[in-house]
């Protein structure tokens, strides 16, 4: 008789003690999931305040089309109205902008989560 055991598992079986696992011991974030988790913090840091300026923008752009079209006040319908696509405009390049910054403030820590990727 032998004394060596032999254990074996299916991938069904696997993936199963797998899961069993992580409800006892909780799940071990591997490095991907948290760079993907950092660079989804700071593309959602920058598209806030981006999002935020296109949606006043387009208000102020549709209230200055409807100052000119609807109640014919083109003294405050034409500015507003520009003011509001300009505003539309520039919310890209705010985007890009809190992008940059963002990514910037971060690199350490991806440098750090990435260090021995640059080592090869």
């Amino acid at each position: 008789m032998s004394d060596n055991l032999d254990i074996t598992y299916s991938a069904s079986e696997e993936e199963r003690c797998r899961e069993i696992r992580e409800l006892y011991l909780g799940h071990a974030e591997t490095r991907l999931e948290k760079l993907e988790a950092i660079e989804r913090s700071v593309k959602r840091k920058a598209a806030g305040p981006a999002i935020t300026l296109g949606i006043i923008a387009t208000l102020a752009a549709g209230a200055g089309t409807s100052l000119c079209l609807v109640a014919m006040n083109y003294m405050a319908g034409v500015p507003l109205g520009l003011a509001g696509f300009a505003g539309a405009f520039l919310s890209w390049p705010l985007y890009k902008t809190l992008l940059k910054r963002g990514r910037k403030a971060k690199a350490d820590e991806v440098r750090r989560l990435t260090g021995d990727l640059e080592e090869r």
